[in-house]
């Protein structure tokens, strides 16, 4: 069995080339500049090795990078992302209302208390306004 180093190695090599990663890009590009504004706050849960994080922070948008996996934290740190933090998406380390908008993709399907999860991303978003972006795998 692989371990997360390797399994982020090979998302990391993938994710501005193979054609899935590379067309989900291009799709969420458009998405983000439908409803982000320059200078917004965009919480990416899940950031893996960072591609979509690098996309946002393009956008003018401030980008703040949260995973558990301290692998998938170092690959975003290598594409020069700063703002980097680790913990359970389970309990958010951030206060309510923080973010303009939120990134869940390809994440969700690997927690087990979905509703718990689903309750923290829309306590970390702005009442009215707040954005949440979130996708799963069709195959599972």
């Amino acid at each position: 069995m692989k371990d997360n180093e390797q399994i982020m190695q090979e998302f990391d090599s993938r994710e501005d080339s193979y054609w899935l990663y590379s067309g989900r890009l291009v799709i969420l590009e458009r998405l983000l500049r439908g409803f982000l504004h320059e200078g917004g706050r965009l919480l990416n849960v899940g950031c893996g090795p960072g591609a979509t994080s690098r996309l946002a922070e393009s956008l003018g948008v401030e980008a703040v990078s949260f995973d558990f996996s301290l692998e998938a934290l170092q690959f975003t740190r290598n594409r020069g992302l700063k703002q980097l933090v680790r913990g359970d998406s389970l309990r958010l380390p951030f206060r309510d209302s923080g973010f303009d908008a939120l990134l869940c993709l390809d994440v969700a399907e690997h927690i087990e208390d979905d509703r718990q999860v689903a309750k923290e991303l829309l306590r970390m978003l702005k009442p009215g306004h707040g954005k949440l972006l979130l996708s799963v795998p069709a195959d599972r």
